[in-house]
């Protein structure tokens, strides 16, 4: 009986690889190592255009071999991480790997379903660089509609607050809350005795809360100070307050 292949080209590295599965009897996908994943020189000259036709050209340079460090700098994830003092920082697993395999992944599903309703095979390309680039979600959403620049504010929320945010507990254990609605806020402050900040010009408002952040924050720092861990969360979980402990491989 035929067997379906998925080739996967690699210019430079003389003949083709070929893995096969049996699928049925065509080629299920085929692509090349030109913009794809694993492949060797990327083209990725790039221009981001803003709300307001503000353009922005990103220096990217064509080379052999891509990693996945170069290309969380390249595709700006890097600049956007990190804290004010801390300077770019790499994320601490291989994420554009991850998102150009999981892509990869969509792709190859996609060419089995087409197979199966035409009898035909598919050619596929997945890009590391355009992986991380997709990936970027409200970052870039905000950059291209409003001209903001993602800035480096640690673990925290660009346009929302208190989310991502992490307070230490009495028993010096670590919290984050994810806090997205102004129903959830006033929930929180309720449960933190501290029920008369959501009427507070300052922070009636999530928009309020942001534009106010530094002077937001320490309240609930504090009076979270005053909790045990486990206490807290439970009441939190209880009262559909979105939060969890920050755990360590350890646990």
């Amino acid at each position: 009986a035929q067997r379906d292949a998925l080739r996967v080209l690699h210019p430079g590295h003389g003949s083709a690889q070929k893995r096969s599965a049996a699928l049925g009897e065509l080629p299920l996908v085929e692509g090349d190592g030109e913009g794809c994943l694993g492949g060797r020189g990327e083209n990725r000259a790039a221009e981001i255009v803003a709300a307001g036709g503000k353009r922005r050209q990103l220096n990217i340079h064509r080379r052999d071999d891509d990693v996945d460090a170069v290309i969380q700098a390249e595709s700006g994830f890097m600049a956007m991480n990190g804290t004010p003092d801390s300077g770019p920082v790499k994320m601490p697993v291989a994420l554009i790997d991850v998102l150009a395999s999981h892509q990869l992944k969509e792709a190859i599903l996609l060419a089995l379903l087409h197979r199966e309703k035409t009898g035909q095979g598919s050619r596929v390309e997945v890009s590391l660089f355009q992986a991380g680039i997709a990936s970027l979600v409200n970052q870039a959403s905000g950059w291209l509609k409003a001209g903001v620049e993602p800035q480096r504010i640690g673990s925290e929320h660009p346009t929302i607050v208190p989310y991502g945010t992490v307070f230490q507990t009495r028993d010096n254990r670590d919290i984050l809350l994810a806090v997205g609605s102004n129903t959830q806020f006033r929930t929180l402050c309720v449960l933190l005795n501290l029920s008369t900040l959501p009427d507070d010009p300052c922070f009636v408002s999530n928009y309020d809360g942001v534009c106010n952040r530094t002077a937001l924050l320490p309240l609930p720092a504090e009076a979270i100070a005053g909790f045990e861990c486990d206490s807290l969360l439970a009441m939190l979980h209880t009262h559909h307050v979105p939060c969890g402990e920050v755990n360590s491989m350890a646990g």
